[in-house]
């Protein structure tokens, strides 16, 4: 675990962080911790028919103060938390969006060490339905886990003199190298956050990125082997969100 200090006052932070970098191949997810207005705990959690030693990866993260925003180009942008478990469940947005949001999700809380992760699918203006999952060799059976998420619609803009993009793929992220192009570019290399926005196939993975440039990244589903050697995927749509200060 690694302890991240925050530098901005929150009175009560919502957390996002990843996909991971592939310094190391082996699968696994990002993982959070003790969220307080201060600071969290992150680390790659390899799955658990591994060793779970592993090289050092990067991932991107985002803070929100809790709540339904308005930016001020007229976006809406949610932050919040939910208790979620390996049943498919409906989270609610406390305020409808105009426009269907990109969801992004990361498990804050370690109530268990068997590693997760989440599933997204069924996102609309109201609601989206999330569940999570233990490796495929595992009795999918889990404690509850805390959840955050932010919902962003998409489009461009800059808020606190940052850039961003936010915008879904196509359904085509398979287990090969998917190129995401920008729109428009950034003029430097952005921080980029990216989650599955549906659940073509329930099997245990997680996303990684590599690539991040001011023109795009590239990333792919990374499936776990703990039941079998295949790791193919069933085209899936990935939502981004990109930061950068040019």
């Amino acid at each position: 675990w690694v302890h991240v200090t925050l530098t901005n006052t929150f009175e009560n932070p919502i957390v996002i962080a990843g996909p991971a970098s592939v310094n190391d191949v082996a699968p696994g997810v990002i993982r959070l911790r003790n969220v307080t207005a201060a600071g969290f705990d992150i680390k790659f959690a390899e799955w658990n028919y591994l060793d779970g030693v592993h090289a050092s990866e990067t991932a991107s993260y985002i803070v929100m103060e809790k709540g339904h925003h308005t930016l001020p180009n007229g976006s809406q942008v949610e932050a919040g938390s939910f208790m979620g478990t390996t049943a498919f469940a409906t989270v609610n947005f406390s305020k409808a969006f105009s426009k269907t949001p990109v969801v992004l999700t990361s498990i804050a809380s370690n109530n268990e060490s068997e590693t997760i992760s989440g599933r997204i699918k069924n996102i609309s203006t109201t609601a989206f339905a999330y569940a999570f999952r233990e490796q495929e060799r595992n009795r999918n059976t889990h404690a509850k886990e805390t959840v955050s998420y932010i919902a962003w619609e998409p489009g461009s803009g800059t808020v606190d003199a940052l850039n961003y993009r936010v915008a879904n793929t196509a359904k085509q992220v398979t287990q090969e190298w998917y190129p995401v192009t920008f729109a428009p570019a950034h003029t430097e290399a952005p921080l980029v956050l990216a989650d599955m926005q549906t659940t073509a196939a329930i099997d245990s993975c997680s996303l990684r990125i590599q690539k991040v440039l001011a023109s795009g990244f590239t990333v792919k589903v990374q499936e776990e082997q703990s039941k079998d050697i295949e790791t193919s995927h069933a085209a899936e749509t990935v939502g981004y969100i990109s930061v950068s200060q040019d």
